[in-house]
């Protein structure tokens, strides 16, 4: 016991970063606190989600249609189990293979007198708590359905619990699976994936339960619906946990006997692998060097996608108005101004991060037979140009969904310099203070730059959007306004993007004497 509580401290207190500015100044934190600050994104969303959840699941505990036994809370509720269930255990697994069979520690660590079974507690421990969001979020609608439906209470939290060792069990065997076929760096990517495919989820069900209006929900549902049969089909084991909540005790059983089977196979296997030895065979390819016109441009995009964020960074702004266009709870207007926000603040992110991967590689990036200025202009482009046809995607979704519109059209010009601009500014930021901390890559910009760039973008996009919008209502006949006005609301949009232009000249410029101040 006390070896497997001094590995957990080890563990944690190596994943913390010392931190000496601020107000949180500290070298020795501990590793309780480093545990809690990984659990707490999951105590949050579980809150959320229960205080949002309860009264939902009880105002749909209705049957889906006359003298059925399932209600719409049912089906909502196995839904949610079969994914969450699905990505908690996808997560998991992925998370031992760093932390178990790819560990970098491992060897040193069986040189020690510790026991083998020691070693793995506690990175099924560590992968547990790093895997915490999923699995929180999934207890919370557990938790808002027992309240919304209290019916044998006792066994209803025993089958919970059973369920959620099995998916621990699950998780465990298939990690040791896969360990034999992936490597650390994309088990790291798949468990930074899920993780923020788990966030994307967590905001879709807020959205979609913020509304009041039953009948709007349960018309939100109706594909589910009646498609219930797949989602409570007996070869999902959360079928037989929904069952228990009913006080069907046969379904305890059978959660309890997959736990058992899962569990054995498990020690089997434990038996045999050798943790000294890595699981998978080394492969020797031989080198071939291909010479393509596209160089550089496939360079800093390998180079780029090693972050495993950048996934997030990519898909969230598109995501999240799909998000509010689904749930119908916001206009035209604020859909682009979101998708801008977060556009250009991860434009920025994305060419600081190719600069840093550049730091990783000095000198060699200024071997290069071009100069390096120009190679900071073509990261700033690569990464504006990721989010323009993110927006061009955007706009298609739109049209489908709402019709079309040429104002829509239109606006990709504006939505270019935007994001090219913020692309740059992010760069000089970066290149004016080149020694910042660069270890922690969720913080490479300080607060106050970050603060600096997201309301520095709201007020330009509603400069011109919301002149925009005005203007092709007045096309359209919608409203009519004075002269001068229309006069007004067409210069504002024109002025803004004149001096995006010149502020975005002068950036390049400036980011051309800071490289040659500080890099060289």
């Amino acid at each position: 016991m006390e070896e497997l509580k001094l590995l957990l401290k080890y563990s944690f207190k190596n994943k913390s970063r010392p931190k000496n500015k601020g107000l949180f100044k500290s070298n020795n934190t501990s590793s309780i606190s480093n545990a809690f600050l990984y659990m707490l994104p999951a105590l949050i969303f579980g809150f959320m989600l229960i205080t949002s959840l309860t009264p939902i699941f009880k105002y749909t505990n209705i049957p889906i249609y006359e003298n059925s036994k399932i209600t719409i809370a049912d089906t909502i509720v196995s839904l949610y189990f079969l994914i969450m269930s699905i990505m908690f255990v996808l997560q998991y697994s992925s998370t031992i293979v760093t932390s178990l069979f790819e560990n970098d520690n491992l060897i040193l660590l069986l040189t020690f007198p510790i026991k083998k079974s020691s070693i793995f507690l506690s990175s099924a421990i560590e992968s547990f708590v790093l895997s915490s969001i999923n699995l929180g979020m999934l207890l919370a609608v557990i938790i808002s359905y027992l309240i919304a439906n209290p019916n044998n209470i006792f066994l209803s939290i025993i089958s919970s619990v059973l369920f959620i060792v099995m998916l621990i069990s699950l998780g465990l065997l298939i990690g040791m699976i896969i360990s034999l076929f992936i490597g650390k760096t994309a088990a790291k990517r798949t468990a930074q994936i899920i993780y923020f495919m788990g966030i994307i989820v967590f905001v879709l069900v807020i959205n979609l339960f913020s509304n009041s209006d039953i009948q709007k929900i349960n018309n939100s549902f109706s594909p589910i619906i009646d498609k219930a049969d797949i989602f409570l089909n007996p070869i999902w084991p959360h079928v037989y946990l929904l069952k228990a909540f009913h006080g069907n005790i046969n379904s305890s059983l059978i959660i309890l006997s997959i736990l058992i089977i899962s569990t054995i196979f498990l020690i089997i296997y434990l038996n045999k692998i050798e943790l000294n030895i890595s699981n998978k065979k080394n492969k020797h390819k031989d080198m071939k060097i291909k010479v393509s016109k596209f160089t550089l441009l496939k360079k800093e995009f390998k180079l780029l996608f090693r972050n495993s964020s950048i996934f997030f960074m990519i898909i969230y702004p598109l995501i999240l108005p799909l998000i509010f266009i689904i749930t119908g709870n916001i206009e035209n207007i604020s859909l682009n101004i979101f998708f801008i926000v977060f556009s250009a603040l991860y434009s920025a992110y994305i060419s600081i991060y190719s600069i840093i991967e550049d730091y990783n590689i000095w000198p060699l990036p200024i071997l290069i037979p071009l100069q390096y200025n120009k190679q900071i202009k073509i990261k700033s482009i690569i990464s504006s140009f990721i989010y323009i046809l993110e927006y061009i995607i955007f706009i298609i979704i739109i049209s489908f969904m709402k019709g079309f519109s040429i104002y829509n059209i239109i606006m990709i010009i504006p939505v270019s310099l935007i994001l090219y601009f913020s692309a740059l500014w992010g760069t000089k930021m970066f290149i004016n203070d080149p020694h910042r901390d660069t270890s922690n890559k969720n913080n490479i910009l300080k607060f106050g730059e970050s603060i600096k760039i997201q309301i520095s973008m709201v007020l330009i996009s509603l400069s011109i959007f919301l002149p925009s919008s005005y203007i092709e209502k007045i096309i359209n006949g919608s409203i009519s306004l004075n002269i001068y006005i229309t006069l007004l609301l067409i210069l504002i949009p024109i002025i803004v993007i004149t001096m995006l232009l010149i502020f975005s000249k002068k950036l390049i410029i400036s980011i051309d004497k800071l490289i040659q101040k500080n890099l060289y």
